[in-house]
């Protein structure tokens, strides 16, 4: 039965001595822990059987393979070597070690002979030279398994795939699980983003408060009392935030504050039917039609929106249109002095800023 000398840099394995099955089991555990605080432990192995070494060199928790077993019967397959009778019937050797475990505590091993885990090429000369020295298995070993080598060597196979799968799906588990919770752990507060006004950052983590985020971005910097180039800031603040996440109503809100009126009155034609119903966009349309000189269509809003102050603003938008009609027709009589052609030039201009500022 084969022995498995292990030790780890941070002593969590210090110099044990224990059956192969035995050390198979307590390196699965490492590495899980391993794999889960996302670091990699270097664990020095010596696998013997008296005074022999089979196998030495160092494994490593946290990445692939996931245990002992598997890490050596990789590491032997791999080996270039023309002795292929000798390496099969040390995983043949290996493969029946898994099943030998003791629940007593076994002697330490104060001294193991120790090998340097050589080079793929070094370790195929190495072999050919030492094949009795670096790996001898006692004779009634080699003669049982001799007995039915390629049902031996099936089982293993069969056995190894097994594991691969076993281990390759607990490895995708945990990598899913501790993803999760490393996502978790790094998101930041929805309330720390959105005063830092970190906006896009709190959309990309908070997906369902996108909406809200915006109505606090259109709250904050545009609707509020400020001077111009603060609220052209606003605008720009909004126009980011709806490029990173487009939406109907953020589309038309970015519209309506930056003044193109016609491509308000196309998005809320084709917005949904909630969208079209809500008040604040029936105003922000009814505007857009009022801006664009179209006063059917802002009246026939302003129906459904019943303001007083919308109302106000349409009779305003026509009286300003006759007097500005009124002085466009004076203008067009050839027989008036320069004095009053000057004087009603300025008049329409004050009307025509008076409509702008509507």
């Amino acid at each position: 039965m084969l022995f498995t000398y292990l030790k780890s840099e941070d002593g969590q394995l210090n110099e044990m001595s224990i059956p192969f099955a035995d050390a198979n089991v307590l390196v699965e555990k490492v590495t899980e822990q391993s794999m889960q605080a996302q670091v990699k432990k270097a664990i020095t192995v010596k696998i013997f059987e008296g005074d022999t070494v089979y196998f030495s060199g160092v494994y490593l928790a946290g990445e692939n393979p996931l245990n002992l077993y598997q890490h050596v019967m990789q590491t032997v397959m791999n080996l270039q070597t023309n002795n292929e009778n000798l390496k099969l019937s040390f995983l043949e050797l290996l493969s029946a070690s898994m099943f030998h475990t003791s629940e007593k505590k076994l002697p330490h091993v104060t001294e193991i002979p120790v090998t340097v885990a050589p080079k793929e090429q070094e370790n195929a000369h190495r072999i050919q030279k030492k094949d009795k020295s670096s790996m001898r298995i006692p004779g009634d070993v080699l003669s049982f398994f001799s007995l039915s080598k390629r049902y031996w060597i099936r089982i293993i196979l069969v056995l190894f795939i097994l594991w691969l799968i076993l281990t390759g799906a607990r490895f995708v588990l945990a990598s899913f699980l501790s993803e999760e919770t490393s996502i978790k752990e790094k998101t930041p507060a929805y309330t720390e983003l959105m005063k830092e006004g970190k906006y896009v950052a709190a959309g990309k983590f908070y997906l369902d408060k996108r909406e809200q985020i915006e109505k606090e971005i259109e709250k904050d910097h545009i609707q509020i009392e400020q001077s111009t180039e603060e609220k052209k800031a606003g605008i720009h603040v909004l126009k980011d935030f709806v490029q990173a996440y487009p939406s109907d109503q953020g589309n038309l809100d970015c519209a309506f504050y930056q003044s193109k009126w016609e491509d308000v009155g196309t998005i809320y034609d084709k917005a949904s039917r909630d969208m079209r119903n809500d008040p604040a966009n029936l105003a922000k349309v009814g505007y857009a039609y009022l801006k664009l000189g179209q006063l059917d269509k802002a009246k026939n809003v302003n129906l459904a929106l019943n303001s007083p102050l919308f109302t106000k603003k349409i009779n305003s938008y026509e009286t300003l249109l006759r007097k500005q009609k009124e002085v466009e027709g004076k203008l067009k009589n050839t027989n008036q002095t320069k004095e009053t052609i000057h004087l009603l030039k300025q008049a329409l201009e004050a009307i025509q800023n008076q409509i702008k500022a509507i």
